[in-house]
């Protein structure tokens, strides 16, 4: 691999909430599957580059290679002149390489728990004030609707999988 786990790069300390490289783990928070726990134990000190911690899997392995690019190309510079600068080819090898090796993991839960646990949710944008159970439940188009940063996943699967829709996890928990 070209590049191993650089901690810090420019203005902040790691990637995203979601990706722990210290832990060589990813963690897919989906909203209100009971995740703040997992969460608060791999959390990383720092300012992250994308503070939405609601990734799914496919944003967080996209979010690899940039970050390789990033401490790659910054980490040469400062070893200038050196003949041995990796292509675009191998950095985006070594983000595959990378992502597989990572452990990747979520939890999911029975869906109806989770529907009345995000209307009656006291963060994000409560909804219990403004309109019914009913018309919520009607209205309810993505998982992750009433959230400050959405993400437009209709299912709890939409987290988990590829653009092919296949589940690219390592493990998912209940």
């Amino acid at each position: 691999m070209t590049q191993q786990v650089t901690p810090k790069f420019g203005l902040y300390d790691y990637i995203n909430s979601a990706i722990n490289l210290k832990l060589d783990c990813i963690f897919i928070a989906i909203p209100k599957t009971g995740t703040t726990s997992v969460r608060k134990q791999i959390r990383q000190k720092g300012i992250p580059w994308i503070k939405n911690p609601h990734l799914n899997i496919a944003q967080a392995r996209d979010l690899i290679y940039p970050h390789l690019l990033r401490t790659t190309l910054a980490k040469l510079n400062d070893s200038f002149p050196n003949k041995n600068f990796p292509t675009d080819d191998s950095i985006r090898r070594d983000s595959r390489r990378l992502f597989k090796r990572l452990f990747k993991f979520s939890a999911v839960r029975n869906p109806w728990a989770r529907a009345a646990s995000l209307y009656f949710r006291n963060e994000g944008i409560p909804m219990r004030e403004k309109i019914t159970f009913d018309q919520f439940c009607e209205q309810h188009c993505f998982a992750s609707d009433t959230c400050r940063q959405p993400t437009l996943h209709n299912n709890q699967v939409d987290w988990l999988v590829d653009k092919t829709g296949t589940i690219i996890m390592d493990y998912v928990y209940k």
